[in-house]
């Protein structure tokens, strides 16, 4: 998880929802000058400290794990099944990522297919997880190279170029399983890094480098 020093402490909320659930949680703590103290438990691991290195930092500076992993946002607050539903899903669906959000990408068509914060009925796939509520198995934590342009807030782009080849589903939830912690306003990436209006853009730019 990335943290925001504007956001918090309300972003306390988010990580302390994954309490019990997670053997550690990897944070970083982009734009802090220091780790507050409410973060200094055996459970927490902080990765970075400091300069801003965007959405991105949770995959490229992750250290070596064992296990599976599981990206989370300082925006969203989880329910105390969240892992264990993930782990039940995974058991059925060995090999594939499962997210809460996530898109199709045709081309230069992206159609929004799973919206994290509006209940489903029912699995669908994707091609373009959500970084924010994304369970990724053991064995793809590889794939997860994220090149030079990780630094342009578009880690769900990055995923899309990533992950190609494997098989992504979205899954049910019912109404309000995850919650929405709004953040101060003017601090969401749609305000601070990337519009509405230059984000296919940037889109087009993270697709291409991969590309090459």
């Amino acid at each position: 998880m990335c943290m925001m020093p504007d956001r918090y402490p309300k972003s306390l909320a988010c990580v302390m929802s994954l309490k019990g659930q997670v053997e550690k949680i990897y944070l970083c703590l982009n734009g802090f000058r220091n780790i507050p103290e409410e973060l200094k438990e055996d459970w927490i691991e902080v990765i970075h400290v400091g300069e801003n290195y965007g959405d991105a930092a949770r995959f490229f500076m992750l250290p070596d794990i064992k296990g599976h992993l599981i990206s989370c946002d300082d925006d969203l607050t989880y329910p105390k099944t969240y892992v264990s539903d993930f782990v039940k899903i995974h058991a059925s669906n060995p090999g594939c990522v499962l997210s809460h959000h996530g898109k199709r990408v045709h081309g230069t068509s992206i159609q929004h297919i799973s919206h994290c914060l509006k209940p489903q009925v029912r699995f669908f796939e994707v091609n373009m997880p959500g970084s924010g509520c994304s369970f990724f198995p053991s064995e793809k934590i590889k794939l997860l190279k994220f090149n030079a342009l990780a630094c342009l807030n578009m880690s769900d782009a990055h995923l899309y170029c990533l992950l190609k080849g494997t098989k992504i589903l979205t899954c049910p939830r019912p109404k309000g399983y995850l919650e929405y912690v709004e953040p101060p306003k003017g601090t969401t990436v749609w305000d601070t890094v990337t519009s509405k209006s230059d984000f296919m853009s940037k889109f087009e730019l993270v697709v291409n480098s991969y590309s090459k």
